[in-house]
C-alpha cells in the first residue's frame, strides 16, 4: 500500500495525474490516459462511460482513495504517464487491491 501511495503522490507532483470525473473525461477526449483507477463505490454510469478506456477497479472506496490525495472523496484517478501507470498497475495487482468482478 505504501508503494502505491508513493507512486500516486509522484504522479500527482509530476503533473501526470487527473482526478475527478470531469477532468478524466476531458483527458480521454484529448489524449488517452495510460490507466484509470476507479474506487469500488463509483457509480455504474461512470463505469459505462469508461468502458472503452483502460481502467481498473480497486478494493478501496472513494474516501480511502481520497485520503491518499488529501481530499474527502476521489472516485476516479487517471495516470497520464505510461511508465508510472505500469508500475502502479503492477503494485496494485501484487498487493491484492485489484477488485475482480
Amino acid at each position: 500500500m505504501d508503494k502505491i501511495t508513493g507512486l500516486l503522490h509522484l504522479a500527482n507532483k509530476a503533473g501526470k495525474l487527473a482526478l475527478g470525473q470531469t477532468r478524466i473525461l476531458e483527458s480521454i477526449k484529448r489524449k488517452k490516459p495510460a490507466l484509470i483507477i476507479v474506487a469500488n463505490d463509483a457509480g455504474h454510469a461512470i463505469k459505462r462511460k469508461l468502458a472503452r478506456s483502460d481502467f481498473i477497479e480497486i478494493g478501496m472506496n472513494s474516501e480511502e482513495l481520497g485520503f491518499i490525495f488529501g481530499r474527502v472523496k476521489v472516485s476516479l484517478a487517471a495516470i497520464l504517464d505510461i511508465h508510472l501507470a505500469k508500475e502502479i498497475r503492477k503494485s496494485i495487482e501484487s498487493s491484492g487491491l485489484l477488485k475482480t468482478v
